[in-house]
């Protein structure tokens, strides 16, 4: 299992610095958003910069994720192809072999039957460059309308259909859902999960043993996908060392 950081911890920070702090404490995998590495994340400069610094430090990008965070885009499908073209070339020129879909213009819609065919558009577009797609469900106040809690978005996901489309287990947002069993619910539903946020109910804290106690747990039933720590600080404070996890 490999637990990656994101940069979506370090938003007040640069990336060179969000690199040399994952050095400094152990973490070898990353998850990254485009837009917080660049102003123009997807231009040539950029993606060779990245892939220079990410040598130097021996770390591997293991996801991208808030694909549209930091993008101001016309909300038409053809404007939101034309953006997972970039997204989907961008990860393959860094080896990166799978993307988080969470908050995007499209789920803003409510109809069933247009937002199917738009992501099976993007699930031959991302099989075009050998990507995976982990949709993660987004809540309502969010200001999402389509894919909201975990149950709808596996049922869609097998609805789908597609072997480049997988769920991403959020730990925070299913808390948030449910009083259900979060651990028999995992391992029920375990081949359809190929990502994993791990967070408390607060996005913005840090709660050491309840990360300890997933992570165990992720050990115990051997899943071997990736994990990223979600935690929105900024500056990275308090982001724990990790041997302390492990």
């Amino acid at each position: 299992m490999n637990i990656s950081l994101t940069n979506l911890s370090f938003t007040k920070k640069t990336f060179n610095f969000f690199l040399n702090k994952c050095s400094n404490y152990g973490y070898k995998d990353i998850e990254i958003a485009p837009y917080l590495t660049a102003k123009k994340p997807f231009a040539k400069k950029n993606i060779y910069k990245i892939k220079k610094l990410i040598k130097k430090k021996k770390i591997n990008i293991v996801s991208l994720q808030s694909l549209f965070f930091g993008k101001i885009t016309k909300n038409s499908d053809e404007e939101n192809y034309k953006h997972f073209k970039k997204i989907f070339k961008f990860a393959q020129m860094l080896k990166i072999k799978k993307v988080s879909l969470g908050n995007a213009p499209f789920r803003k819609k409510n109809f069933l039957g247009e937002t199917i065919n738009v992501f099976l558009k993007i699930s031959d577009i991302a099989k075009k460059y050998n990507i995976k797609v982990c949709i993660e469900p987004i809540s309502k106040k969010y200001g999402n309308n389509f894919l909201t809690d975990h149950d709808q978005t596996l049922k869609f996901i097998k609805k789908l259909n597609r072997k480049n489309i997988k769920l991403l287990f959020d730990f925070g947002n299913f808390c948030e859902e449910r009083n259900k069993n979060i651990e028999l619910y995992f391992k029920k539903n375990i081949k359809f999960i190929d990502h994993v946020h791990l967070r408390g109910k607060d996005i913005k804290k840090i709660e050491l043993i309840n990360l300890k106690k997933k992570i165990l747990f992720l050990k115990t039933i051997k899943y071997k996908k990736t994990l990223t720590i979600e935690y929105l600080n900024g500056r990275g404070n308090k982001i724990p060392k990790l041997k302390s996890l492990i």
